[in-house]
């Protein structure tokens, strides 16, 4: 067990103030009303042009959509909580502060889940009410869903446009001390279903006072992460569904004086939607999925973009050393550390060489519990001196202690600085009961120019699978000897990988196979692979991968081998 110093080695600086988000944003307005809060595109081009969004027209809004919600939802019983889906911009932002104001929960819910998912979630929720941006038809997952919950009720939002109009309309009053509001919901979102079938969260206004409080930890062994983005413009080209998408749209604009910087709405986190914002030299930094920045560097006019840039954050997965060291070049590089349960985890800037490595803040209130493989897992435990900044506990009352299942390794030389190393989730333990950690083989294989992405499995079989998506999935032709000839030229990564693990787990030909090229890996919003989801969408064909394995394992692969999955997808239908 390696444990950080203890908070009472590091008495507060200042207080922790309890601050609620509506009585900001109202101050702000009164006091700053012209104070820039957010930047976004004008319309569906961003050649139409940006514009600012200042406090005095986002509480503006905020009341508008108040009224609205009063008008068109009533007071019944069924009316506390109500689903919105629509666009990523800046209307989830002020829904979420409206519902608030007018004591209601809005639910959050990603419009890419399955049916079953999203009928589990609105039940969990118990929500029985979609607002949506747009006609319905064009979101099939609510058509779908209403076809087995016809008792949903679906409401059509009114237009951007008639949101943010500048028209005064009456304040809508909000009077609520902290002490009363403190365990008030301010937004339901969910978990991504990275690992599984997604979970309902509520975020109170104690929870985001918690993220308020990361501003106040004392700063005697560096400066916090927060120092990064403090009254600077910060582009977050993330749905503001998801919750980093709220974090960088409502969270750090609120607290820590952003300006949140958003690309059109109805655009898919694409190079070319980047590109587009980049060009307009309007930003200080950015909050980025490595996706999207793997491909940025492969584009040297797209990475030129990027270098006035003074500060590149990575989140939702870890970053390639080739993508963090490209960075790292010219700006300041960081991996913000987060999940939809924890939030914003509390770390502190590390050196600038170190940009790979993650340094907890003591007022996480963490423990780093040693496995036996020699890997730590990030265990959170209740401190009652550290109720203000624990959020988790607060999300979680009847828990003592939070098993993150985030998995880390010390720094070889420097202490308090950990390297990320997967999920405990992730650990797959064979029917000859040797383990293995994929993480680490993925990446290795992920780093081959011909690979999009892939997965290592094989839990309770006697060796391991590897899944491979081809970065061309037309590459992939209808032959064995295409599969063939793939399997040759991306095999030296696949070696690599097998260096790194004992032979008993070593991955063999006859057991790697190609993800069809109309079946794309499943991806969570943060655009990581959502590993069980994709796992189950190939379960069928993966057993049959079993089948058809050669009795030697170490043995070249038989006809129809290095494609099952290709082959197999005909007979297995799509999840």
């Amino acid at each position: 067990m390696l444990d950080p110093p203890k908070p009472g080695d590091l008495p507060h600086t200042k207080p922790c103030p309890k601050r609620l988000i509506p009585t900001i944003i109202d101050h702000n307005a009164a006091v700053y009303p012209t104070k820039v809060y957010a930047t976004f595109a004008r319309s569906g081009s961003v050649s139409d042009g940006v514009q600012d969004f200042t406090y005095s027209e986002l509480a503006n809004a905020i009341n508008r959509v108040a009224w609205w919600l009063d008008d068109v939802l009533g007071r019944g019983p069924n009316s506390k909580t109500f689903a919105y889906i629509g666009l990523k911009d800046i209307r989830y932002s002020i829904l979420a502060v409206a519902s608030t104001k007018t004591d209601r929960n809005a639910f959050f819910p990603s419009p890419f889940v399955s049916t079953h998912g999203f009928d589990h979630l609105l039940k969990t929720a118990k929500c029985t009410t979609i607002v949506c941006a747009g006609p319905v038809s064009s979101y099939p997952l609510i058509e779908k869903t209403q076809a087995i919950r016809p008792d949903l009720r679906v409401i059509v939002v009114p237009p951007m446009s008639d949101w943010i109009a500048r028209e005064p309309v009456p304040h809508y009053p909000y009077t609520k001390t902290f002490e009363e509001a403190e365990d008030d919901t301010v937004m339901i979102v969910h978990t991504s279903g990275t690992t599984g079938m997604p979970k309902v969260l509520r975020y109170t206004n104690g929870i985001m006072a918690a993220f308020d409080g990361q501003r106040y930890m004392p700063e005697d062994d560096g400066p916090m992460w927060w120092r990064l983005i403090a009254g600077k413009r910060v582009f977050c080209p993330m749905a503001t569904l998801h919750a980093v998408g709220m974090f960088a749209s409502l969270i750090w604009p609120v607290f820590y004086d952003t300006i949140a910087v958003m690309g059109p709405g109805d655009k898919p986190l694409t190079l070319e939607a980047v590109d587009e914002i980049h060009d307009l030299g309007i930003v200080n930094g950015g909050i980025y999925p490595p996706s999207i920045l793997e491909e940025v560097c492969c584009s040297p006019s797209s990475l030129e973009k990027m270098k006035s840039h003074e500060f590149v954050i990575f989140t939702g997965t870890v970053a390639s050393e080739t993508v963090g060291k490209t960075f790292a070049s010219f700006t300041k590089v960081f991996n913000k550390l987060g999940s939809t349960e924890l939030g914003s985890i509390p770390t502190m800037l590390t050196p600038h060489d170190h940009w790979m490595c993650y340094k907890f803040h003591p007022y996480l209130g963490h423990h780093m519990e040693e496995r036996k493989d020699g890997k730590y897992e990030l265990v959170v435990r209740r401190d009652r001196s550290l109720r203000d900044f624990q959020s988790v506990f607060r999300m979680y009352p009847d828990l003592d202690e939070f098993r993150t299942k985030d998995l880390f390794v010390p720094h070889e030389e420097i202490p308090g600085l950990w390297h990320y190393q997967g999920r405990v989730d992730d650990i797959i333990i064979f029917s000859h009961a040797e383990g293995m950690d994929p993480n680490g083989l993925e990446r290795v294989v992920s780093r081959h120019p011909l690979v999009n992405a892939c997965l290592i499995g094989g839990n309770q079989k006697p060796a391991p699978f590897l899944l491979i998506e081809l970065a061309d999935p037309s590459s992939l032709a209808t032959s064995d000897e295409s599969a063939r000839k793939l399997l040759d030229a991306i095999w030296p990564a696949v070696a690599e990988a097998n260096r790194q693990c004992s032979t008993y787990v070593q991955l063999t030909r006859p057991l790697v196979a190609f993800a069809a090229p109309d079946r794309p890996f499943h991806r969570t919003l943060k655009r990581s692979v959502a590993r069980a989801a994709t796992l189950a969408a190939y379960a069928d064909a993966i057993e049959a991968l079993y089948g058809a394995r050669a009795p030697d394992p170490l043995s070249a692969p038989s006809r129809g081998a290095a494609n099952a999955i290709w082959s197999g997808t005909a007979d297995h239908g799509a999840a």
